[in-house]
């Protein structure tokens, strides 16, 4: 047989969502009975009963289920298709929706890029969310996402935009009080000021021998101002990436300890789906975002 879409796909879907005919009926501006027979005419075609039908309630098949989360699929592909048939013809505008790290980093690095982005693209909205959950693109409606360390395996396009040193630092006051710190088995012996990282991973720089440590916190916030500011306060030792620490560290205001251990590094990626690609507006950022210096110290 052709491929080819089939009749009713919209309505399915629709019928779906609301779980009632007549519900679908009214947002269709048609009656009941022939949102019913569009219904049966699709199931005829696949082959395949997909709706269970009683007096009192509407429910999907098991393969229903299968077949509504591909045909949704499917339908976002069609409409990402006609937005760039569109998008193609005209400057490039629109609303661009990003999840990212927030903090210094979002505040700092990337809010000042995006502000330069829609001034070079008057046309482009964006819709900027510093949500430090992780989201999927496609439930949530990301366009673009921007995360710091290790990604797990998805269906999605991964770019690598940087890598960023880590340092352990304290300020000059808690380190006169504190225990000596000679490797990083010592930091048992110390208050640590931690985000979400459950474990710090050091190397050390001429051995090459590597050690992991386990982190018991007593202080814990994935806001990097929050552990930042809690460290020159002299409330512990705080992890921290490079584009944190420049006016600290000039200041004396911060000391790095363990400098024969060195940090694992954070890798900083943009993920985004494979069809998102194609609309001009998501292609120019991703553009934009690769060319750009994510090192520049924040201003």
């Amino acid at each position: 047989m052709a491929n080819y879409i089939p009749l009713g796909i919209a309505e399915f879907i629709l019928v779906a969502r609301l779980g009632s005919f007549s519900k679908a009926a009214l947002q269709l501006n048609l009656s009941r009975a022939r949102v019913s027979q569009i219904i049966s005419a699709l199931e005829r075609e696949v082959g395949v009963q997909l709706l269970h039908r009683s007096t009192r309630a509407l429910s999907l098949t098991a393969v229903g289920e299968v077949f509504l989360e591909r045909s949704l699929r499917g339908m976002e592909q069609i409409s990402f298709a006609i937005e760039s048939a569109r998008d193609s013809h005209q400057a490039i505008s629109g609303v661009i929706r990003i999840n990212s790290v927030g903090g210094v980093f979002g505040e700092q690095i990337l809010s000042p890029m995006l502000t330069r982005f829609m001034q070079l693209h008057p046309g482009i909205k964006l819709n900027l969310s510093f949500s430090s959950v992780r989201v999927d693109l496609i439930d949530e409606q990301f366009d673009l996402v921007l995360r710091m360390g290790s990604l797990e395996d998805s269906s999605l396009i991964a770019r690598k935009l940087c890598v960023y040193e880590n340092y352990l630092l304290a300020s000059p006051e808690y380190l006169r009080a504190a225990p000596m710190l000679e490797s990083p088995s010592d930091l048992a012996k110390h208050a640590l000021i931690n985000g979400s990282i459950a474990t710090w991973q050091f190397t050390q720089i001429k051995s090459k021998q590597k050690m992991e440590v386990s982190i018991d916190s007593v202080l814990q916030c994935a806001n990097g101002y929050v552990a930042l500011n809690a460290a020159l306060a002299g409330v512990g030792i705080t992890r921290q990436p490079s584009y944190c620490l420049s006016g600290q560290l000039q200041a004396n205001k911060l000391v790095p300890i363990l400098p024969k251990w060195a940090l694992q590094p954070t890798l900083l990626s943009l993920l985004y789906p494979k069809a998102r690609y194609g609309l001009p507006r998501i292609q120019a950022l991703i553009e934009y975002l690769l060319k750009a210096d994510f090192k520049a110290e924040p201003k």
